[in-house]
């Protein structure tokens, strides 16, 4: 198993993001991303007779907060998509297949209205990324962070990865990062959009249903965190025992 830390889109260190505080004047989304449904299994292509299968993982809950722009200067604004605690999500590509597909989206339908704000470039993080077996994933050019303006309500936040059939990839979040400049002025609502992960496969012959191709893996407590723990509980003790004179 291969772990990452550093990738063109920056794969980054759980504790060096716990390290580094939010610039002044960030704001901030983060959702769980916690149900896996099936869109559809063994799908034929009406065209070419081929096969597609799809699994979806998405969130029940939303973001706690709307955010008020117009009371802001330039801003960092981030939207994580993670697994939930003690999980990661992984992801895997069966071998047999023609193509992988994969995508990190919030999304809305509707229109974009007058002053939408788009980063066709935002920064992506992604934590705690492990390729497990097969080929690496990399960044593709297809991202893109918009936000709507006034009359609209279009999001349309997402970034494609480039990922291969018979690879397993696991990963604890992804995180789209821009800085919004002071004329944008919406107030943007949590319960407009959806957040979710699309994977799927891609066959050019009809094909049996490739199974959930996402799944949340447990992780176990790291060792060396037990072991602070136990010590800490015996350094309690030890200290009971001691009495002053």
């Amino acid at each position: 198993m291969k772990r990452h830390h550093s990738m063109i889109h920056r794969m980054v260190s759980p504790c060096l993001l716990l390290m580094a505080p939010l610039a002044s004047g960030a704001v901030s989304w983060t959702v769980t991303l916690d149900t896996i449904t099936t869109s559809y299994s063994s799908q034929p292509d009406p065209f070419l007779g081929g096969t597609d299968s799809e699994t979806r993982l998405t969130a029940s809950g939303t973001p706690a907060s709307p955010i008020d722009f117009s009371a802001l200067g330039d801003t960092e604004f981030s939207i994580t998509l993670q697994a939930p605690a003690g999980s990661v999500i992984q992801v895997s590509y069966p071998s047999g297949w023609d193509s992988a597909y994969f995508r990190a989206a919030m999304t809305s339908s509707g229109s974009s209205g007058t002053g939408a704000f788009i980063d066709n470039s935002p920064d992506i993080i992604t934590m705690g990324y492990s390729l497990i077996s097969g080929t690496d994933w990399s960044s593709s050019s297809t991202k893109k962070l918009q936000l709507p303006g006034v009359g609209g309500n279009l999001y349309s936040t997402y970034e494609n990865m480039a990922v291969s059939v018979g690879s397993v990839y696991q990963f604890e979040s992804i995180t789209f990062t821009t800085t919004v400049p002071a004329s944008y002025n919406e107030v943007l609502n949590p319960s407009g959009p959806s957040f979710y992960l699309i994977t799927r496969v891609s066959s050019d012959s009809p094909l049996a249903d490739a199974g959930p191709l996402v799944s949340l893996v447990s992780v176990p407590e790291p060792v060396t965190s037990g072991l602070l723990a136990a010590g800490g509980l015996v350094g309690l003790r030890r200290r009971r025992r001691v009495r002053p004179c």
